[in-house]
Order: structure tokens, then sequence, then C-alpha cells
């Protein structure tokens, strides 16, 4: 670093008499004070110093100069107290000065290994002309160290001490003799090395792949566009890639006939193109087996297999499988799949797709009762190998049994199920086999009061029900247990179609009755018995006192107790309560049918 120390004088009159320097400690740029009488401003503040060069490269072990400079537009006189350039000792040895660009001798330097520095004292005040400009400057000659670095040279004024302001002369004289400042110094920098050699790297998309600069430099190039990198260095590599990874776009070359990813060494200037542009792909079409059909491709037919046909990236192709006479389309395979038929392929890749067509076979739909297929009863032609959904439907009072077929049992999916698959692989014939429903189903229907909204658990009750003559209710038909579930429904089946008169009787309501009810083969008929009447905790089928008596026996007793009985548990709650006499007091007195 450089240190340069410089006092301006400028004087209107010198005197042979003695002066007494009052110094006045101050800032950098400080304006000068608007004269008084017997004083004289200076013309301006504009003496500066500064490397000729602001940027000096030197080889490791080298030897180099720096000229630093004073330049004096206004030709003010300049005293040089000292000359003082400070190096980092890091980097360089401080040999010599070569030359003072002053019209009068200095003494010989002052060294001072420890700072790096040199130190220059002046014999006597140089310059005599008030108006003219003055450049004065001295050449330092360095040597650098082996070590690689850089050095910034920077300038801060300094003085020691800070140059006054003003002068006064005694001994009764009015004339003045006044000081100006000087301003900042210049930056410069010492780069210890190779001096830096660079060149440009122009890059361009022609085409629609951006491309990724890295290494030596980091950007990217838009897709089409172009960039100009600056400053690289001599000898540094870096790497273009041209990026197609966007759909219907395909790399082609680069200029320099380099990989799509490849570095470029810098040895001068240099400018790539990549060149990208929407490929073109082939579809190859083939059909199985030959004879089989034809696929025509956007509505023509090609006049022979395999046919290769050629596509721009994001083409839409139609295929449409035509089977030939004896023949059905079955399925895609390559890049398609399924049967959909006709079917659209998108051009983003090369595609191989083939169709493939198998004889027709004859599945004939029979029925064995009352009932409906789907397909429908008759025969159907289907390709070879065909999985077909068939479905079976019985008519009223009328129920599905299974499947059975000519062919191979194992090749309906399920045998037993309604809706089901065959696989047709020859001609055959698949029967849907249905059985006349005998027997009628009752769905009865009840309400608990004091229980709580359905569904809940408190619901689930377990009822006899009798099946009487219609209007004979001496004559019982038939007899059996119910369980309703949690919303009061439960249900008969297995019943003898016929007109009865039904009751149900629960374990601590009396019965109820319902007349003239119709059963029919092959239905459920639902009967809604109303609500049960809570109370007859002896199954007499009669609220009476005795009811009572044994609620009163149990009275708060719970589950597990001793006197606990379960028949006077009128709402379910397992505690035998007001609440279960309340309910029997709504139904009190009340019997069955």
């Amino acid at each position: 670093m450089f240190i340069t120390e410089v006092k301006m004088v400028k004087v209107w009159r010198l005197l042979s008499v003695s002066i007494v320097v009052a110094v006045c400690l101050g800032l950098l740029l400080v304006p000068v004070a608007i004269p008084g009488p017997g004083q004289v401003a200076l013309a301006s503040n504009n003496v500066t110093v500064s490397i000729e060069n602001s940027t000096t490269y030197v080889l490791p072990n080298g030897s180099f100069t720096i000229d630093a400079v004073i330049n004096n537009p206004d030709g003010m006189n300049v005293s040089m107290f000292n000359i003082q350039m400070d190096f980092d000792p890091t980097y360089f040895n401080v040999t010599s000065v070569v030359g003072v660009d002053f019209p009068e001798h200095m003494a010989a330097p002052v060294w001072d290994n420890v700072a790096g520095t040199i130190k220059y004292d002046p014999k006597t005040v140089i310059g005599t002309s008030i108006n003219g400009t003055y450049i004065v400057g001295a050449r330092i000659n360095c040597t650098a160290k082996a070590l690689e670095g850089t050095s910034t040279v920077s300038y801060v004024y300094k003085s020691f001490p800070p140059p006054p302001r003003y002068t006064k002369v005694i001994m009764g004289t009015t004339d003045y003799l006044e000081y100006g400042n000087m301003s900042l110094m210049i930056n410069g920098t010492v780069i210890v090395g190779t001096p830096g050699v660079t060149y440009n790297l122009t890059v361009t998309s022609d085409g629609c792949c951006p491309i990724d600069v890295t290494g030596a430099v980091s950007g990217t190039v838009p897709a089409g566009g172009n960039q100009t990198f600056t400053g690289i260095t001599e000898g540094a590599n870096v790497t273009v890639s041209a990026d197609d990874s966007a759909v219907c776009c395909g790399f082609v070359n680069w200029s320099d006939a380099g990989l799509q990813t490849h570095a470029i060494t810098m040895d001068s200037d240099k400018s790539v193109t990549a060149y990208c542009s929407v490929p073109s792909y082939n579809l190859m079409v083939d059909v199985n087996p030959g004879g089989g059909g034809n696929v025509t491709v956007n509505g023509t037919t090609p006049s022979g297999y395999p046919n290769t046909t050629t596509w721009v990236c994001g083409d839409n192709v139609t295929l449409n499988a035509v089977a030939a006479s004896g023949y059905s389309f079955n399925s895609w395979s390559g890049n398609l799949s399924g049967s959909a038929n006709p079917t659209n392929i998108t051009m983003d890749s090369n595609k191989n797709v083939t169709a493939h067509f198998a004889p027709n076979r004859t599945l004939t739909m029979a029925v064995n009762g009352n009932g409906t297929t789907v397909p429908a009863v008759g025969s159907h032609i289907y390709g070879n190998g065909t999985v077909v959904n068939i479905s079976a439907s019985p008519d009223p009072s009328w129920e599905f049994v299974n499947w059975t077929t000519t062919g191979n049992i194992s090749e309906i999916a399920n045998s037993t199920a309604q809706s089901t698959t065959v696989e047709v692989d020859e001609n055959k014939t698949v029967t849907a086999n249905f059985a006349e429903v005998t027997a009628a189903t009752l769905e009865g229907n009840v309400t608990f009061p004091g229980r709580g909204a359905a569904p809940n658990n408190k619901w689930i009750e377990n009822f006899t029900v009798k099946g009487f003559e219609a209007g004979n209710l001496s004559h019982m038909l038939w007899t059996g247990n119910a369980t309703t579930d949690n919303t009061g429904v439960f249900i008969i089946a297995g019943l003898t179609p016929d007109t009865y008169d039904i009751r149900i009787k629960g374990l601590t309501s009396v019965s109820e009755l319902e007349g003239n009810v119709t059963l029919t083969a092959g239905n459920t008929t639902v009967v809604d018995f109303g609500t049960m009447r809570e109370g007859d905790c002896n199954d007499d089928n009669w609220i009476t006192g005795a009811d009572r008596n044994l609620l009163y026996t149990g009275w708060g007793s719970t589950v597990g107790d001793g006197n606990w009985n379960p028949d006077c548990d009128l709402n379910a709650d397992d505690w035998l309560t007001g609440a279960d006499r309340n309910l029997m007091y709504t139904y009190w007195g009340q019997s069955g049918e």
C-alpha cells in the first residue's frame, strides 16, 4: 500500500521574518476560510496523488516499477515533506527508487524492512511559478515474492502534523502565508501472478433447446436465444449442455461437433450454436394373425404388414382395426393395450402396435325355467378367446340356481353367481338354470315404547309367531320363533303360500294379531304389528295385579341380583324401577287378542 504525504503551500510574499505556525486540527477537504484583511485564499483544492496504471500485474519473483504521480493543475508550489510508499511484505520486496521526477535532489531512502516502506525527506521547497502546471512523481523499483496474491493500493491523506489552514507573520507585518488541502488519493491494485488473459464465449440456441452453461461461468440461454459470456480466464473450461427434455424437442448437434454435453477450453474467443428441432418418429403397425383383418391409419389402409409411417412429434394418429370375414378384433399390443376400437396414439416416440384378430366363435345363451339372460337368449358371435360378461334375472316366483355349459365349466368364472364371465374359446352353449319358488316369506315390524328411538339394541326382542287358519284361531297351521333386529324387524322364511291370521307374542308384552295376511310364493309380505303393549310379567297374556306383584318382588334389582326378574324389565334398561311400573300402568288391565 502507498501512503503519500504531501503539503502544499501557496506563497503570496516570502518574508525573512520569524514565523510561528499555529496548527489547527481539521478534516480532509475542509474548505478554505473566507480571507480577512491581509489574507489570501487558495486558488483550489485539486491536487491529487495516484498510480499511473490502476492495476499492475507482476510474475512471481519478477521485478516491476510503480509510478506514483502528483497532479497539480492549479500550479501551487508543492513542498515534499516526504514520500512514503507501503507494500504488503507478504507479496513484495521493495528494492530501490530508480527515479524521482522532481527538479531538486532528494535525500537517500530510509529503509524499514519490517513495515515494508521507503521514506524520503526533501531538501528544498520545489517549484517557482504560481500559475504553472506541475506533474511530479517518484518511480519505485520492486521485486515480487514467490507467493501469488493481490494487494490493494489504497491512498489515504496523512501528514504529520495535519496541514494548518493559516500561518501568522509576527513582528507587525500584515502579510499572511496560507496552506491548502489535498484531496483523497486514488486506489490501485497490484496482482502477483500471470497477467489475466480473458476471452468471450457466445452461446446460441437454434431451436427448442435451452442451454445450460456451467463451469468457469454459470447461466442459462433460453430456447431460440443467445448470450455472450465475457471475461472468462484463459485456459478455463466451460461446459455447455443442450436440454432437449421437453416433449417434442430433440437435440441434433453443436456447431463445434461436440457431444450434447461437453466442455469448451477457452484458448480464444469462441462462438458455439446448439441445433435442436421437433423430431419425427416412426409408427409400425402389424396384424395378427395375417389375414385376420386390417388396420387403417388415419383412414388409410396399408398395402401390407408390417407397415411403417413417419410422423412429426405430437401428431395424434387414429388406428381402426377392421376384422376380416369370419374374424373379430380382439385387442392391441405393443405401445397400445386394451380393446378400444378405434383408438388414438400420440407420436412422442417411435411406436410399435399390433392388432390381434381371432376366428369368430358362437356363444348360445339358453334358460332352464323362467327368467332372462344378458346377452339375450340366442346365438352371438365373438372372437376366439373373448371373455363375455353374462348375467341372469329370474321371473317373479322363480330364483336363479346356477350356470351350466356344453363347454368346460371352469371357463365360467363363478357358476353359482347371477353375474359372472365366460371365455368363448370354442362354440358353446351356456344355460341359466332357474327354479320355481314354492315358499313365502313374512317380514314383521314392531315398535317398542319406552326404549328410545331406533336403531337401538333395546329393540332386539324374542317373539313367538303363530299362523292360524284365516278366521279360525282354534286351528293353528304353523308356529315358530323370531328375533327382531335393532329396528324392530323380524323375518320368517319358508312358509307355505296361503292366507293366515298371524299372532305374535313378546316376552314382556301381550299378543298382537293381524288377520287375513296373504303370503305368496317367492315374495316377502310385510306386516306392521304396531306398538307392543308392555307389562305381562307372568306370560298369561293379561296385565293385572299378578304382574305388578312380580315387579314389586324384584323392585330396585338389576342384573345379577337374587330377586332380578328380566320378564319385568319392560324398558330393557336392566333395572326394575318406576319406569317399568309406568309402562305397566299405561296398558293396565289389557290382554291379548
